[in-house]
């Protein structure tokens, strides 16, 4: 063998040529094992917004993680009501003497408003219109000052008051001399690893002058959302100067450690679909609200770690960060066992994301971010042979440097939510990215968008609608391409059972309350009817799959313990539309399960 040119090696029934291999026959298993292979690595990369993880296991296409679902509740309670300070009090009234009238009342034609920057001239006219063109007493007076102070308070400016400077009455003018409050400085009582400029850098945007108890409330309640904060309550009280303010912040912290161990078959059957995986998450790691995440997964035929750190960059929740995910897989799944193919992908993201919204209700955030994906798959252990994957170069490498802008928005009420999500992504040809002179390779455009409705039918039930849209410019590396089947996407079908260059998924769920247990019946089981549908499709001369759509319909049990430490989910879907060649697994059978534990 050793003089014949590599085009002559041959090997277990297959042989090379100019270095590609050439099968007999390509098996649409083999194509969906290859693909599940190349994908495989962890899908905790893209989580930089917030912080909730994705269902998938092969490597996703840019929006490779769910919306996160939040259930809908009402506002943080009422404890977080500030407690104002007392306002300015109103001085005496100024020396009357205008000719005509008495020295105890004075005719006010108008009335000078100084130091005003946030009420309009129309709002001053109306509160002070009762006080005009008549004569007023000093006592009057002080009642208009009094009247735009309560205006001022109504409005939210608890702080802010009006006073009657002493000057001379001419020509029928009267001034009136507004103290808008403002803050001396915010205490932060009770932080313990949480360091006190975190909590005052998410309040000083709400702390203008005037102070403004509305705004302040949302910030506290805001921040209580926040989850490196239990609880806090707040008073404002007066500062050591007039129309200064001390905002005192008693905080509890929450715990930000934790580390939690995961069971389910959501890998794809081609490299073992039962995956144990263990995930610590430290919240806080050095005080300042900056997030480190460690996660490791293995399968039988893969092990995978991940590691990401994201870093606040301002009070709006602006954040950078940097994640890096190493998968090694092997099919395991016969008969391809047989060619000992495997892979090594590694993915480095390099992201930014800023709310530029943030209320109570809403939020609308942008992110940017920079991937740089490397993958390489091999086999036939004598050979040490590339293994030829769409848009990969001869030694069987994909490398892919992705630029990604995303928008995000969520919307959410007492009885509802909504999460929209859109993304556009540009494969770059830099940095070494696989080019070929015909798609597929790693230059490319893509568009993903995706939504999440939920809405409380009843105190316990829950209806959750989702979708997702995947359309691209060209043919895609299978990386990049759009997948259908699995727990996260069409139930029923083993992970990813369908690839496309675009797509689209829909589905439709209620959680049922079916049995409620424990202290204060707090732990639950829920019963989950759902729907769900899907299909796919190529660009250019790639023939369309067959089928090209999917469709199923079933059953799941929900479970989540009071203390929230342990939680489980078993789903049976039953297929609507037959696809050949899905193997024997649990999931080829429609059967889906995750189950978690909290450790610590």
């Amino acid at each position: 063998m050793s003089n014949q040119p590599i085009r002559d090696v041959c090997c277990r029934g297959f042989c090379f040529r100019d270095r590609r291999l050439e099968m007999p026959q390509r098996s649409p298993l083999l194509l969906l094992a290859l693909a599940a292979l190349l994908q495989g690595l962890s899908p905790q990369l893209a989580q930089s917004q917030a912080n909730l993880p994705s269902t998938r296991d092969t490597l996703a296409p840019p929006l490779d993680n769910p919306l996160p679902i939040i259930t809908p509740a009402p506002l943080p309670p009422e404890e977080l009501e500030i407690q104002p300070g007392p306002t300015p009090a109103p001085t005496t009234a100024p020396t009357p003497a205008p000719t005509g009238t008495t020295p105890d009342s004075i005719t006010v034609e108008r009335f000078e408003v100084l130091g005003n920057s946030v009420l309009t001239e129309a709002q001053i006219e109306a509160v002070l219109a009762p006080f005009l063109n008549r004569p007023l007493s000093q006592v009057e007076l002080i009642q208009a000052a009094n009247a735009l102070t309560n205006f001022y308070i109504e409005q939210g400016y608890v702080t802010s008051g009006v006073i009657v400077p002493e000057h001379d009455f001419e020509n029928g003018v009267v001034k009136l001399q507004v103290i808008e409050g403002s803050l001396e400085e915010i205490e932060v009582l009770g932080t313990q690893r949480l360091r006190p400029d975190y909590v005052r850098d998410r309040l000083r945007p709400a702390l203008t002058t005037p102070i403004n108890r509305i705004q302040l409330l949302e910030a506290l309640q805001l921040l209580r959302l926040d989850p490196l904060i239990a609880s806090l309550t707040a008073e404002l009280s007066n500062g050591t100067e007039t129309g200064t303010s001390l905002l005192r912040v008693q905080v509890e912290e929450a715990d930000s450690f934790s580390v939690d161990a995961s069971l389910d078959n959501r890998r794809s059957p081609s490299v073992g679909s039962w995956q144990r995986r263990l995930q610590l998450q430290q919240l806080n790691l050095t005080g300042r609200g900056d997030r480190f995440n460690f996660g490791y997964g293995n399968s039988q035929g893969s092990n995978s770690i991940d590691v990401g750190y994201s870093y606040p960059l301002n009070g709006r929740n602006g954040s950078l960060g940097l994640n890096f995910s190493y998968t090694g897989s092997d099919i395991i799944e016969a008969p391809f066992d047989v060619l000992d193919i495997n892979a090594r992908s590694t993915v480095l993201e390099l992201g930014y994301r800023q709310p530029l919204v943030q209320t109570l209700r809403r939020e609308f955030a942008l992110g940017v971010s920079l991937l740089h994906r490397r993958t390489q798959a091999r086999f036939i252990e004598e050979l040490d042979a590339p293994f030829p994957s769409p848009g990969a170069d001869d030694e069987g490498r994909t490398i892919v440097n992705e630029l990604r802008f995303s928008q995000d928005y969520n919307q959410r009420g007492d009885r509802s939510f909504l999460g929209l999500r859109s993304q556009f992504a540009a494969g770059l040809p830099i940095l070494g990215a696989t080019t070929q002179d015909e798609a597929p390779d790693a230059t490319f455009l893509l568009w993903q968008g995706q939504a999440q409705y939920g809405r409380l039918l009843a105190p316990e039930t829950l209806f959750l609608a989702r979708s997702s849209v995947q359309l691209a410019s060209r043919p895609l590396v299978p990386l990049a391409q759009f997948g259908l089947g699995g727990s996260s996407t069409v139930r029923g079908y083993r992970q990813d059972v369908l690839l496309g260059d675009g797509g689209w998924l829909a589905s439709a769920e209620v959680r049922l309350p079916l049995l409620k247990a424990g202290q204060r019946q707090a732990s639950q089981l829920q019963l989950v009817p759902f729907f769900d549908l899907g299909g796919v499709f190529n660009r250019g001369d790639r023939p369309e799959p067959d089928p090209s759509f999917i469709a199923s319909t079933g059953l799941g049990l929900l479970f989540e313990s009071g203390d929230r430490r342990f939680s489980g989910r078993v789903e049976y879907g039953l297929p609507l539309v037959e696809v050949s060649n899905e193997g024997e697994s649990l999931q080829a059978r429609g059967l889906h399960a995750s189950f978690r534990y909290r450790l610590f």
